[in-house]
């Protein structure tokens, strides 16, 4: 994921892959061409879940939280934040 400012990893299991990527795991036969027909990119969502050192020595964002972004819904969060 990149929100403009930098980039993270992102691990979504089962379901959530499954609701971002819009096929079931079980309808996926051909691993290389099911990733090749992906359209991710550009896609503006909002994931909430927990930070973690992944293997690599990186930090990655296991989700377990996942929706489409709501630009009024998050500018009035940040207002009400702010005071």
């Amino acid at each position: 994921m990149d929100d403009g400012t930098g980039n993270v990893r992102v691990v979504l299991f089962r379901d959530l892959a499954e609701k971002i990527y819009g096929a079931k795991a079980e309808q996926i036969e051909d691993v290389e061409k099911f990733y090749d027909g992906l359209d991710v990119l550009g896609k503006e969502i909002v994931v909430g879940g927990r930070v973690k050192k992944g293997l690599s020595g990186e930090l990655e964002l296991v989700g377990n939280k996942l929706e489409e972004a709501d630009a009024k819904k998050e500018c009035e969060m940040v207002l009400k934040e702010i005071g």
